[in-house]
């Protein structure tokens, strides 16, 4: 099987194209789209089975290039944010350009298709192994930009009351180190590694609720996650089972300081445990697959 697969820079990208190299399935190539011009000639001669197309829609090739593409091949988009409103006008312009959307924020309110589907991302687990010698020495870590609105009021009063430690995740994978593009991610994963809590906040960029991609790195780095009530990650995972709600920063202290260890190792585990049995790669690659009806 020969895969080609049409990225980004951005760092979100990586864990998500190393979901399916983790398969290690025939042969992929990958085409950063953001900084070198999209061959059709090459995809034409490559012949793959299918290509997949990821990230953002702002810098992406034309739309008569991706209907183009689509003659070649299957072509399957993976949406970063369908649930997010303010990307529907251009989603509803770009729809006939793909066999099937993807939409891997978890969120069903977006304008999709018959065809298309709504999945949580998928996350390569093999960065995710913990030594023995792991030693979770930071109590509540967020890992991301702070932000604005009620998420940066919630983060910074966190922050600012010693209990939140902050770890600013780089936006691109060269902002750290851009000889070594895994660098940047695996020092973010190493810190979610040291958390014993991980708090997370669902809203988007324009106020919607949807499921981040540190919902499922929480669960893989085996850290007990916080997560805001009535999200969305409510429609994938159970709260007081795979994670603890909160309702405001008080709330937050609150839990951090009155659940053990071995409740928050319990939690921690169980969405641990459901991640791997429902969301792995394998899982995700074959409903993703079969929808263009390609077996793996």
């Amino acid at each position: 099987m020969k895969t080609v697969i049409l990225s980004t820079h951005q760092g979100v990208c990586f864990p998500v194209i190393g979901s399916w190299t983790y398969l290690n399935i025939g042969t992929t190539k990958v085409i950063d789209y953001q900084y070198s011009t999209i061959s059709l000639k090459d995809i034409a001669e490559l012949s793959p089975d299918v290509v997949i197309f990821i990230a953002g829609l702002e810098c992406a090739p034309k739309k008569e290039s991706l209907l183009d593409i689509r003659k070649h091949a299957p072509l399957i988009q993976l949406l970063f944010d369908g649930g997010d409103i303010g990307w529907h006008e251009k989603l509803l312009s770009w729809q006939d350009c793909f066999s099937v959307i993807v939409n891997v924020d978890g969120s069903p309110k977006w304008p999709s298709r018959k065809e298309d589907l709504t999945l949580l991302a998928p996350i390569d687990p093999r960065p995710f192994d913990i030594s023995p010698d792991t030693q979770r020495n930071v109590l509540l870590g967020f890992p991301g930009a702070i932000g604005s609105g009620r998420r940066g009021q919630l983060l910074d009063f966190l922050r600012s009351s010693g209990y939140m430690t902050h770890y600013h995740r780089p936006g691109t994978l060269d902002e750290v180190c851009s000889h070594d593009k895994v660098c940047s991610y695996d020092r973010y994963i190493e810190f979610l590694k040291r958390c014993r809590f991980i708090i997370n906040n669902s809203m988007s960029a324009n106020g919607e609720s949807h499921v981040k991609f540190r919902v499922t790195e929480t669960g893989l780095a085996k850290a007990c996650l916080l997560e805001d009530k009535n999200s969305a990650t409510g429609q994938w995972f159970t709260p007081g089972e795979h994670y603890l709600e909160y309702t405001t920063p008080e709330e937050v202290i609150d839990i951090v300081r009155r659940v053990g260890e071995d409740e928050s190792n319990r939690i921690a585990q169980n969405l641990h445990n459901e991640i791997k049995k429902k969301y792995s790669p394998e899982i995700f690659w074959k409903k993703v697959m079969q929808s263009v009806d390609i077996k793996i």
